[in-house]
């Protein structure tokens, strides 16, 4: 058992205080389970010891005393363990059931834009060539964009857990705030998000973080006339070191 907690403290050590991620969760119910399976053994042996000396001393005893000790002891502690289980299920079965919601929600968009475009397609049918190409583009334009929203969702919700919600309500707000599409910050978002844990942040800080350095993105590009893209890249290079391209930013901004 010693050696069991000493597993379990080198697996919580892995991640934040307060990572909730399903990769954190499993991996302390792999200890758990091992701890939960030992401790029951533990408790049949007091309970059979227990009922070897009530047999033998009778009760009230200080030796049946120290084992009614030791067995409730030993049974506290296993309620214990099965309870940190029992929520740690709970929490990952939450996460699947956000991910579900999330799966759905763009499935259902995906279809209503692919309903559209149907719609556009076929009505283009009944005009001229001139006019039927662009439309039948327009449609092809909006199922693509409909499954980069789906992945990108997916990211998010990969990159920032229990936060992925919160993301991508914000997410809904770049368009008019910075002239970023919705699924394109959430790319964003999600790359800077993926950095930040990969330094220690929490999913929480990196979803602040990400937020920030999109709408900061969003600036740069408008500021100085530039690509979305570049300006992204320039960002980027706070985290890899290579700094070349917002120095060349910054530059830009000193001319």
């Amino acid at each position: 058992m010693k050696t069991l907690k000493s597993e379990m403290a080198a697996v919580t050590s892995e991640y934040d205080k307060n990572d909730k991620s399903q990769e954190n969760l499993a991996k302390q119910n792999e200890v758990l389970t091992k701890q939960i399976e030992l401790q029951r053994r533990k408790v049949e042996e007091c309970n059979d010891v227990l009922a070897k000396a009530i047999a033998k001393e009778g009760e009230n005893t200080k030796e049946i005393q120290s084992w009614e000790r030791a067995t409730n002891t030993a049974t506290a502690e296993l309620n214990k363990l099965e309870r940190q289980l029992d929520a740690n299920n709970s929490t990952i079965t939450e996460s699947n059931k956000k991910v579900d919601d999330f799966s759905e929600t763009t499935d259902r968009a995906g279809k209503k834009i692919n309903s559209a475009a149907d719609g556009f397609t076929s009505a283009g049918t009944k005009m001229t060539v001139g006019l039927t190409v662009p439309i039948i583009a327009a449609g092809a334009v909006m199922v693509d964009y409909a499954s980069d929203l789906s992945e990108n969702m997916n990211k998010t919700s990969v990159a920032f857990g229990d936060n992925a919600a919160d993301v991508t309500k914000w997410s809904e707000t770049t368009l008019d705030a910075y002239g970023i599409s919705q699924s394109s910050a959430l790319d964003m978002a999600s790359m800077f998000g993926d950095m930040g844990t990969a330094m220690g942040q929490s999913t929480s800080q990196a979803a602040t973080m990400s937020m920030s350095m999109v709408g900061l993105a969003g600036d740069l590009a408008s500021f100085k006339n530039i690509g979305i893209d570049q300006a992204q890249d320039a960002l980027k290079g706070i985290f890899t070191g290579e700094g070349e391209a917002l120095l060349n930013s910054a530059v830009l901004i000193e001319i």
